[in-house]
C-alpha cells in the first residue's frame, strides 16, 4: 500500500537557504522527476549541499550526436547500461537536449530507480507539444472530475497531482504542498 511522505524538515530547510526563484525552480525540476527519484528529500538536501546552479536563461549550443555518444560511452564505463530504447529515445531528439539528459543522468545515478526509464521519459517531456509535459493536464489524466478542480489551479497544483497520481515514488502531502507555496 503506498503511503504519502513529506519532504522532511532538512529538505525544507535546505530550500529556504536558496532565493526564491531557484528553490521554485528546483521544486519545478523535481516534481517533474519525481517519479524516476529514490528519495526526493535526499536529492533536495544533497544537489543543495552540492551547490544548486540554476539552468534558467542557460543556452547550450553545437553540441552533437558524437557528444551524446561520448557521454553514452562514460555512462557505459561507469557500470550505467542503457536499454535500446533509451538509445533510440536520444537519437530522436536534438544532441543539445539529449547531451543535457545524459549529463544528469551521469551526476545523479545513485538517485534514479532506472536511468534508462528516466531517460525515455525525459525524451517524452522534451518532444512533446510546446516541448512542456504540462501542456496536455487534464483532470482526468490524474483521475479527478474536473467539477472538483478550481479553475484557476496553478502549475504547482497540477505538478503536485500528477505525482501523487503517478503508482511510484513518494507522494507530496498537503503539509508540504503548503510549505513549499511559502517558498
Amino acid at each position: 500500500q503506498q503511503v504519502g511522505v513529506m519532504l522532511s524538515n532538512e529538505a525544507l530547510t535546505s530550500l529556504a537557504q536558496l532565493p526564491p526563484e531557484h528553490s521554485v525552480e528546483l521544486l519545478e525540476f523535481v516534481l517533474d522527476r519525481a517519479q524516476d527519484l529514490r528519495h526526493v528529500s535526499n536529492y533536495i538536501v544533497g544537489t543543495i549541499a552540492r551547490g544548486f546552479k540554476s539552468q534558467k536563461g542557460t543556452k547550450r549550443g553545437g553540441e552533437s550526436q558524437e557528444a551524446v555518444q561520448r557521454y553514452s560511452k562514460h555512462l557505459q564505463e561507469n557500470g550505467i547500461q542503457l536499454d535500446p530504447s533509451a538509445h533510440q529515445a536520444l537519437g530522436s531528439i536534438p544532441a543539445n537536449d539529449a547531451v543535457e539528459i545524459l549529463e544528469f543522468v551521469a551526476e545523479n545515478a545513485g538517485h534514479l530507480k532506472s536511468p534508462s526509464a528516466y531517460i525515455c521519459g525525459s525524451v517524452s517531456r522534451v518532444s512533446g507539444p510546446n516541448g512542456s509535459a504540462d501542456s496536455n493536464w487534464t483532470p482526468e489524466s490524474v483521475g479527478m472530475n474536473p467539477q472538483h478542480v478550481p479553475s484557476d489551479i496553478t502549475f504547482l497544483e497540477r505538478r503536485v497531482l500528477s505525482v501523487n497520481a503517478s503508482t511510484q515514488g513518494e507522494q507530496i502531502d498537503l503539509t508540504s504542498y503548503l510549505a513549499l507555496r511559502r517558498l
